[in-house]
């Protein structure tokens, strides 16, 4: 699998030196910092023994500066000879024609060093890190995430063009803003990602003229430093495994299942596993993950059918998504509990340790979407400035619901579906109790973010200043608070009304 990404990098280097240099500019750092990432990555993932213990070379009485530096050169006789020096040289291919050759080559050096370090760097950690179950499931899970977005945010550098490549009567004025949107707002975020540690030495292979000369005349220094603190970090690895060790007798945790044996032993560790599990079995909990990936789609559709301006449009979906999975379950959780609650109860937990527990897994997908949705967003509205105004008014939108939903769940719960059952099936409400929790826990989490909106619109409007950064002061101040104060009602609430929950749940 990786020989063959090798091989589609190099035929689409191939193709890259026929178009356009300014689009070959913009594929270069991305692609470029995204092989940068999978350099470390990839071997985090896969490796779980060193092949070469530095710890062995100990008895030898080598200096650990010279076993490091004669790793990172043994390195190039393995799989990098195959796979990471044909990538460092790929811009050779892509700008043969208007860089000169020796400029291209020395920078390439460079690279095929920072990823050599970087692989034996992921080597490391994948040593450290592979051999524990726990860790490593949840090791692949961030990892494959981190694939997922950088293959998103790589076909997003490709629609425009691909787009515009196409006979117009092929595709309607939807399709060509999007393409008009990546043409002009998408050079900043690739600006950004030039001096960046990982984009840096890919933009010191790019004509100067093509890009803004203040980026270019960085990019170099930026990524020299970059391989430099790679090194110091290396060494220092190699150099901690020469020192001394003790064997200390572990301390072994017996009969502790699944997601417990990953937490602290502690009372919101243990929430947080618990929340967890039933985040990974209860399907009333995996139908949330479900709608996430519909909501931006309905969105734009009903944008796109109104004939609304698909730039307002994709403002809206990320919102909406910290919206759902902040809210939806967490609102009436105590009474997804069931009869599960007396456990609780019976280990005399504190309602804080309780709102906490459960809001780790939701402020964790929460935190992903925002660092996924964030610069999708930007680069969809064609702005780059418009980063901090969407993360202001996730921020609030998340932290406002996850607060809001910790106490209502304890103050306010209603029936809800059994655990087992379908997410969809409800059962019969008695009044209007329900209802109006319902109700009123969705509007307060909404106006959580209505401050960050207003700040943001003047900035929207066109009027000077820096409205966009006040946004995201407004929404994380106003986030922070609420999720504080809701997590104090909330637990507080339970504590108070532990018997009646019990009653409650059991009733129902």
């Amino acid at each position: 699998m990786i020989l063959a990404a090798v091989v589609a990098l190099i035929v689409g280097a191939l193709l890259l030196g026929e178009m356009d240099q300014a689009f070959a500019r913009r594929v270069v750092i991305v692609a470029g910092s995204i092989v940068s990432v999978a350099a470390i990555a990839v071997p985090a993932f896969a490796a779980r023994v060193e092949p070469l213990d530095r710890r062995a070379l100990r008895g030898y009485g080598l200096r650990p500066w010279r076993v490091s530096i004669t790793l990172v050169l043994i390195s190039f006789a393995g799989p990098a000879l195959l796979f990471i020096v044909p990538l460092a040289f790929l811009p050779l291919l892509v700008w043969s024609d208007s860089v000169p050759a020796s400029r291209i080559i020395g920078v390439g050096v460079l690279l095929a060093l920072q990823l050599v370090v970087s692989w034996r760097l992921g080597r490391a950690i994948g040593s450290v890190l592979n051999p524990r179950p726990r860790v490593r499931v949840i090791v692949r899970l961030l990892l494959v995430a981190a694939a997922v977005a950088a293959a998103a945010f790589l076909a997003l550098t490709l629609l425009p063009r691909a787009i515009t490549r196409v006979p117009a009567a092929q595709f309607d004025w939807a399709l060509r803003m999007l393409a008009q949107a990546g043409e002009q707002g998408y050079g900043a975020i690739v600006d950004t990602l030039a001096v960046t540690p990982l984009g840096a030495l890919w933009a010191a292979t790019i004509p100067a003229q093509l890009g803004i000369p203040s980026v270019w005349a960085r990019a170099l220094p930026i990524g020299v430093v970059t391989l430099v603190v790679l090194g110091v970090v290396w060494h220092l690895v190699v150099r901690a495994a020469f020192r001394s060790t003790w064997r200390t007798q572990a301390v072994r945790r017996r009969g502790v299942p699944g997601w417990f044996r990953g937490f602290p032993a502690t009372p919101i560790g243990a929430v947080t596993a618990r929340s967890l599990t039933y985040w990974v079995r209860d399907p009333r909990y995996r139908t949330v993950l479900v709608f996430l990936p519909l909501i931006p789609i309905v969105t734009l559709l009903a944008f796109w059918v109104s004939g609304m301006p698909l730039q307002w449009g994709v403002l809206i979906p990320l919102p909406l998504m910290l919206l759902l999975v902040g809210w939806s379950t967490l609102h009436n959780d105590v009474a997804y509990d069931s009869t599960a609650v007396w456990t609780l109860l019976a280990a005399q937990l504190r309602g804080r340790a309780d709102r906490i527990g459960r809001a780790v897994p939701v402020l964790v997908i929460g935190a992903v979407l925002l660092a996924v949705g964030t610069p999708l967003t930007a680069w969809a509205f064609g702005d780059a400035d418009v980063m901090p105004i969407v993360l202001g008014v996730g921020v609030a939108t998340l932290f406002g619901a996850v607060g809001i939903s910790s106490a209502e769940s304890a103050r306010s719960p209603y029936p809800a579906p059994r655990p087992g059952d379908a997410a969809f099936q409800q059962p019969e409400l008695i009044g209007s109790t329900g209802a109006l929790a319902q109700v009123g826990s969705l509007l307060l989490s909404i106006l959580t973010a209505v401050p960050a909106i207003v700040v943001a619109v003047p900035w929207l409007l066109g009027m000077p200043g820096s409205w966009n950064w006040a946004s995201l002061a407004v929404g994380a101040v106003v986030g922070v608070a609420v999720l504080a104060l809701g997590i104090r009602v909330g637990g507080r609430a339970f504590d108070q009304a532990g018997p009646e929950l019990l009653a409650f749940t059991m009733r129902n």
